[in-house]
């Protein structure tokens, strides 16, 4: 207990004796950096809010929440979301789970923006119906005043897939676009209402889908009238449901051909100020198996789907390829020889056997390009999880000059690496010490650089947020 009493209040006193030390100049956010972050991520994956680099993003849009028949936007996994405890929530802690968490990081990070994404492939079976009503409308933007407020967000995303086509055997109409629209102005118009009240700005934004058939069905430009922005799914323009091995996300193609940039023109030709595009990122790829090309890449071969996961078949799911996994387990290693496409701009991987298309560092650093060349309003990537180690996310940030990406250098001591020296690093390191949180970097938890990370170092933090010593750079 004493231990306990003098840590809080040596942490109470570096709060209230210095604000910190900056290793960086923050940068304005030109652009925004959008997250999807996924409830069931933190099952198998392991994945929690707390691994999040806030310096990286602007904002975290939380996948997902159910709409239900009536018109009720309700938690989509009221466990993991809501009661599960994190770090140092107690039975007496009200919110738990990974919005307990969301509410924790916004308290130490207030510029990031949170929004409850409502549907998704799975839970947009009610979207036509409650859009086709006045009376659901009314009821679905009221629940989603009382969700945001009642959960803390800042705002919501809408991912309905789809209108008018329909995706995973849901009901469909011909009219869901301008139904879609009336949607979204009655959410506009009751998110406004309340931040009258709460003297604060709410946040609607779509997941616009990457084909041709969706932008015209749903009148995009018009859309704009209510929406912040779109969030545009540009990836899955090829997989597994494909005979023949292709790119995942190429951002050009040949005439005629799906690609990131056709459909970002078309949003732009449909009347979408490039500023209200978010450029969509997948941080996953896409594998077949039985490619047979002995003498070439693999790539336009035909191919099967994998029919579970496992090493060569999918890191958590048949065909899918987490970005870390691929990273540290496939390229160069087992026979797996990375191949780079000058036109699509994307790399991909083969071994003989399977080909996988997927995103690295070289071919983000192309799409952050293309945005800045584009003038767009900035990038969004599905999913979090799928980075865990923020390789992808880094590369975005820095680029487009998101916020705190180290333009110089960082110093020991900063933990959570997010350009400054302050109270947060020294409540994160005196966590892990008590063996009740983990580090992400523990090379740079050793403030004293004397290889390990123990009480010393918590003392060696002190005296440099209180001025006594002087930071060592990393």
């Amino acid at each position: 207990m004493k231990l306990k009493l003098v840590v809080f209040s040596i942490i109470a006193a570096l709060m209230l004796s210095c604000t910190g030390i900056l290793s960086v100049a923050a940068n304005e956010h030109t652009y925004r950096n959008v997250a999807y972050f996924t409830s069931w991520s933190g099952y198998q994956r392991a994945a929690k809010v707390g691994d999040i680099n806030p310096s990286l993003l602007t904002h975290i849009n939380f996948a997902f929440a159910d709409l239900s028949a009536d018109g009720e936007i309700t938690v989509g996994d009221p466990w993991i979301d809501t009661q599960k405890p994190y770090g140092d929530d107690t039975w007496e802690t009200g919110l738990k789970g990974h919005f307990g968490q969301l509410i924790k990081l916004k308290q130490q990070h207030p510029d990031i923006k949170t929004l409850i994404s409502v549907g998704g492939w799975t839970w947009s079976k009610n979207f036509s119906d409650v859009a086709a009503s006045d009376t659901l409308r009314k009821s679905c933007a009221r629940s989603a005043v009382e969700f945001v407020v009642k959960y803390g967000f800042d705002g919501v995303d809408l991912d309905w897939e789809y209108p008018v086509q329909g995706g995973d055997n849901i009901p469909h109409r011909a009219n869901d676009g301008d139904n879609y629209i009336l949607l979204l102005k009655e959410l506009r118009t009751a998110l406004d209402a309340q931040g009258e009240k709460d003297s604060k700005e709410y946040v609607l934004s779509i997941a616009g889908a990457s084909d041709a058939n969706f932008i015209a069905n749903c009148k995009v430009a018009e859309m704009m009238k209510f929406l912040d922005y779109i969030n545009v799914m540009t990836y899955d323009y090829h997989g597994t449901w494909d005979k023949e091995t292709n790119h995942n996300t190429p951002l050009y193609a040949d005439s005629g051909n799906p690609s990131v940039a056709a459909t970002i023109e078309n949003y732009i030709a449909a009347g979408v100020k490039p500023a209200d595009l978010n450029l969509g990122l997948a941080f996953s790829g896409k594998g077949w198996i039985n490619v047979k090309d002995p003498d070439g890449s693999g790539l336009y071969k035909s191919g099967t789907a994998p029919s579970s996961a496992g090493y060569g078949n999918g890191t958590f799911e048949a065909a899918v390829f987490d970005f870390w996994d691929i990273a540290e387990n496939y390229v160069g290693k087992n026979n797996y020889v990375r191949y780079w496409d000058g036109v699509a701009k994307v790399p991909y991987l083969y071994n003989g056997s399977t080909f996988i298309t997927y995103e690295d560092e070289e071919s983000i650093g192309y799409k952050a390009d293309y945005v800045k060349k584009m003038e767009l309003g900035g990038t969004m990537f599905w999913e979090f999880s799928y980075d865990k180690n923020s390789v992808l996310q880094k590369v975005v940030a820095k680029s487009l000059n998101v916020s705190k990406i180290p333009d110089t250098v960082l110093y020991y001591g900063d933990v959570n690496e997010d350009g400054a020296l302050d109270a947060i690093d020294f409540a994160l390191l005196k966590s892990f010490i008590l063996g009740k949180g983990t580090l992400q970097n523990m090379a740079i938890a050793d403030v004293n650089n004397d290889g390990s990370v123990d009480a010393l170092d918590i003392t060696n933090l002190k005296m440099i947020l209180l001025g006594k010593a002087n930071p060592n750079p990393y």
